[in-house]
């Protein structure tokens, strides 16, 4: 009878490690974490611009939005 139990402690410990390499493996590295992160809050940037771009009141107000829309795009594009 103490094998049956020491059988089912074995095959519980195997589950639980393929669980946690499972969730490690699903879990993005800090790296990635922060591509995402800056990825996320350049798209945010992007849209302010857009709206910017459509309340400009001078010609020199929208050439410089547009010129850090194009920055912003670029670096979005690079993060992709």
């Amino acid at each position: 009878m103490a094998r049956g139990w020491e059988s089912k402690d074995v095959e519980s410990r195997i589950h639980d490690a393929n669980d946690r390499y499972l969730h490690k493996v699903d879990m993005p590295t800090p790296e990635e974490r922060a591509r995402i992160t800056k990825l996320h809050l350049l798209e945010q940037q992007q849209a302010r611009l857009r709206n910017e771009m459509g309340q400009a009141t001078s010609d020199r107000m929208l050439d410089l939005v547009r010129r850090e829309l194009a920055w912003v795009e670029d670096h979005i594009r690079q993060l992709k």
